[in-house]
């Protein structure tokens, strides 16, 4: 571990600095700590795409808008982090925070979306 900054605004710099060089190390970990998702497992998901519309993600995103989102059944985990089994792949952010997010909280959407969907979201990948 290295030497503890006395100066806070220091500290955070150098952080700040190190993700910015390091973005792709930075993310895979979080990656890996928030969701147990091996680092070939992620690049096979993202490599495929959006799970739901197909769309292909940016290869170096640099916004967090191109980033794919993680998407997992949380009915599986209750806490933040989860067991890994429960991923069901990775989306676009459209497809996550407006799609799958809204058939989530209210169940009584699925009858209006199509079967495909509806395997998708009972879905989980057991080869994680």
């Amino acid at each position: 571990m290295g030497r503890p900054y006395k100066d806070k605004e220091k500290r955070n710099q150098t952080q700040r600095a190190w993700r910015k060089r390091n973005n792709h190390r930075y993310v895979y970990n979080r990656i890996f700590r928030q969701y147990n998702l091996s680092s070939d497992r992620y690049s096979e998901l993202k490599a495929a795409g959006c799970s739901l519309c197909g769309n292909p993600f940016s290869k170096n995103p640099l916004r967090k808008e191109e980033m794919p989102n993680v998407d997992h059944d949380h009915r599986c985990c209750v806490a933040r982090k989860s067991c890994g089994k429960c991923v069901r792949g990775l989306l676009c952010r459209v497809c996550n925070q407006q799609f799958i997010a809204a058939i989530e909280k209210n169940p009584a959407l699925r009858i209006l979306v199509n079967d495909r969907v509806l395997r998708y979201l009972d879905q989980r990948l057991l080869s994680v």
